[in-house]
């Protein structure tokens, strides 16, 4: 089935669609005489959740947002499966990914937009928890089976890199206690935006005109959401969401743990999916974040 075809079915008469980026997810710009469009295919790496339970979940978030006046991109219709893959139709936002410079004044800004997004997201009342997901203060092993399933996946991740396996062993028997011990699994969850960070974020004239990329979204504290943001050690992340609002000592004190616990998570999923195939250097990512990650220094 034709790009062309695939845009009529959800709506649109196209009269251009050209490719924007490939990734987790492809993009396509859409002319057309309505206006201008993205059109989404949802990736199938096996590693996230993208059933359609689960795209619905992420599709019902962003509209409630964007009905609350939250500058979070809603599709046109709900996602639908065609030629074998699932596509959705969003409407083009003006503006340009966040021109991010990375110094103390940007980090800053980072944390007080997170505060601003977590204001709304907690209005929107008690929800489900989206198929596929569960919270990051519980991944500390796999989804399913427990200590004695992480034990067997340990022991498959050691035939393809020996010291990723003893270092994620050591994370997660250092954390453990420390999650349990902080309170952090008693606090309300809401749903976070998983990866509030730059890249996801576009301004025109200078204020935020959309907030991007809900694939990781699930309900969660939103301890959770600051530690994506802070990236294991932009402590101004967290000086900037105190100047928003109010931010306790236990949930600062465990960012560092709810961001390993995070990385965890997507290993332990990883080796579910590649088992003996996974190569090292699929590794490489998951290593840096669990070395450099620290807890915050105010």
């Amino acid at each position: 089935m034709s790009l062309r075809t695939i845009v009529q079915r959800l709506g649109v008469e196209p009269e251009c669609v050209r490719l924007i980026k490939r990734g987790g997810n492809t993009h396509w710009s859409v002319a057309s005489a309505r206006g201008r469009f993205v059109l989404r295919r949802y990736g199938t790496d096996g590693v996230l959740d993208r059933s359609p339970a689960s795209i619905r979940w992420e599709h019902e978030l962003v509209t409630k947002l964007a009905a609350r006046g939250y500058p979070a991109v809603a599709a046109v219709h709900p996602a639908r499966e065609l030629d074998g893959a699932t596509y959705a139709l969003f409407p083009y936002r003006r503006g340009r990914t966040w021109r991010f410079r990375g110094g103390e004044a940007d980090y800053r800004r980072l944390g007080a937009l997170l505060a601003d997004y977590h204001a709304i997201a907690a209005t929107l009342g008690p929800r489900d928890q989206r198929p596929g997901w569960r919270r990051f203060d519980a991944a500390t092993v796999p989804a399913r089976g427990g200590v004695a399933r992480r034990d067997r996946l340990l022991a498959i991740l050691r035939g393809v890199d020996a010291e990723t396996a003893r270092l994620a062993a050591t994370t997660a028997r250092a954390i453990e206690p420390r999650l349990a011990a902080s309170g952090v699994r008693s606090l309300p969850a809401l749903p976070i935006h998983g990866d509030f960070s730059p890249w996801n974020l576009a301004f025109h004239r200078g204020s935020l005109s959309a907030v991007l990329d809900f694939d990781l979204a699930h309900l969660d504290v939103r301890a959770a959401d600051i530690c994506f943001a802070r990236r294991g050690h932009h402590d101004a992340v967290v000086r900037g969401y105190r100047e928003r609002a109010a931010l306790g000592d236990p949930e600062v004190a465990v960012l560092d743990a709810l961001w390993k616990a995070s990385i965890l998570l997507v290993l332990w999923r990883l080796v579910e999916v590649r088992g003996a195939a996974l190569r090292r250097s699929e590794l490489r990512w998951t290593v840096e974040q669990l070395v450099k990650t620290r807890p915050y220094r105010d």
